[in-house]
């Protein structure tokens, strides 16, 4: 099931609407935030369709935080696109982030996955779409819920290593 989630997150593009607060938010917020990010991060459990998804026993999905760059980690293995890039706009409510393969395609929008986050100490809540919407088009969640008919999935995440 965590493959199945993580793969249809990597392979799925986006086509949905900008919201341009990730591109004003304050260098000095944004470093901040960037070094509370940075990490190793553990999937405790995910939240899909109203349910929680617990991980199997004896498997491990992580997400290594560096700077502009996440990769993604499971059974201690990276991930066929292993590092990824990311954008974050800490100044929103929620906290907004932007995944991609390129710093340049979150820029355009290209294969680019937009979500929200929040980090409370050593937890790391992080929400986006997973399927497209009507006429393909995908909105940035607005808040950490799921139910039976959402295509939202929300990663539960715990700090194992600065």
């Amino acid at each position: 099931m965590i493959r199945l989630l993580v793969a249809m997150f990597l392979s799925i593009p986006i086509a949905s609407t900008w919201q341009i607060g990730a591109a004003h938010a304050d260098d000095a917020a944004i470093a901040k935030e960037q070094a509370k990010l940075k990490g190793i991060w553990v999937v405790t459990s995910m939240e899909f369709q109203g349910k929680d998804v617990e991980n199997p026993p004896n498997r491990t999905m992580e997400h290594h935080f560096d700077g502009t760059r996440v990769k993604i980690v499971v059974d201690h293995r990276p991930m066929p696109s292993e590092t990824l890039f990311y954008r974050i706009d800490p100044t929103t409510t929620p906290k907004m982030i932007d995944i991609g393969e390129s710093l340049d395609g979150i820029k355009n929008r290209k294969g680019t996955r937009e979500g929200i986050y929040e980090i409370k100490g050593d937890r790391l809540l992080w929400a986006f779409h997973i399927k497209d919407g009507v006429d393909g088009f995908r909105e940035r969640p607005t808040e950490f819920k799921t139910d039976a008919e959402s295509n939202i999935i929300i990663f539960k995440l715990k700090r194992v290593s600065d």
